[in-house]
C-alpha cells in the first residue's frame, strides 16, 4: 500500500489522486483473498464515538521537517490524521511587514523543493496571530488564496477556522470532518 502511495504523482495529479484516498474513495488489492477491498484511510465517524474509543489518531506537529536529498523545507506546524499531514501552518511574526505574504510565499517553495510532501496535503494557512489567510495547496496564486473573516479580528480561539478548513477537505463528509478538527485542535492546545 505504502509503494502505492508513493508512486502518486507529485503534483496536483497526485494531490487528487490522494484526495480520492482521503475520503475513503480508494481501493486495495488483497492478495490472501484474490480480491479489492474498500481502503479506509480515516475513520469519520469518531464523531459519534466517546474520545476513548476513536480510531483515529490525530496529532499537531511542529517544525515538520521533509528532506529529498536535494532539498529540505520545515513547515511550521502540520496537522496529521493517523500519520497523513492533511494541513501546513506557516506562523509569522506579527511585527513583520506583510508577514502573511512571507508565509504564503514560503507555502509557494514546498511544491518546488519538496514535492511529494505536499500530495498529502490538501490545505495551507499563514498566519502572524491577528490575520489568517488560507488556500489549497496546489494553488497558491493570490486570487485563491482567502482571508478568514471573523467578527472580531484576531479572534481565532472559538476554532471556527480549523473546523471549516478541514471540512473543505473532505465535503463529502459534512459535519463529519469539522468535529473532527475540533477535536484535533483541542488537543493540541491542551
Amino acid at each position: 500500500m505504502v509503494g502505492e502511495f508513493q508512486r502518486l504523482h507529485s503534483d496536483i495529479y497526485g494531490n487528487r489522486d490522494f484526495l480520492q484516498a482521503l475520503r475513503n474513495q480508494h481501493k486495495f488489492f488483497y492478495a490472501e483473498e484474490n480480491r479489492e477491498l474498500d481502503l479506509t484511510l480515516i475513520d469519520y465517524d469518531d464523531l459519534y464515538r466517546p474520545r476513548q474509543q476513536w480510531r483515529n489518531t490525530y496529532e499537531v506537529t511542529e517544525e515538520f521537517y521533509t528532506h529529498n536529498g536535494k532539498y529540505g523545507t520545515r513547515e511550521d506546524v502540520v496537522f496529521l490524521i493517523n500519520g497523513i499531514p492533511v494541513l501546513v501552518v506557516e506562523c509569522k511574526n506579527a511585527s513583520k511587514e506583510e508577514a502573511i505574504a512571507l508565509g504564503v510565499d514560503q507555502t509557494r517553495r514546498y511544491p518546488e523543493e519538496t514535492p511529494e510532501v505536499m500530495v498529502p496535503q490538501m490545505l495551507f494557512t499563514a498566519t502572524e496571530a491577528i490575520g489568517f489567510a488560507y488556500g489549497v495547496t496546489w494553488n497558491t496564486v493570490r486570487r485563491n488564496i482567502f482571508n478568514w473573516k471573523h467578527e472580531e479580528v484576531g479572534n481565532l480561539g472559538d476554532y471556527a477556522v480549523v473546523h471549516e478548513l478541514l471540512h473543505f477537505s473532505v465535503p463529502n463528509h459534512g459535519k463529519r470532518g469539522k468535529a473532527s478538527c475540533a477535536h484535533t485542535w483541542a488537543r493540541a492546545r491542551s
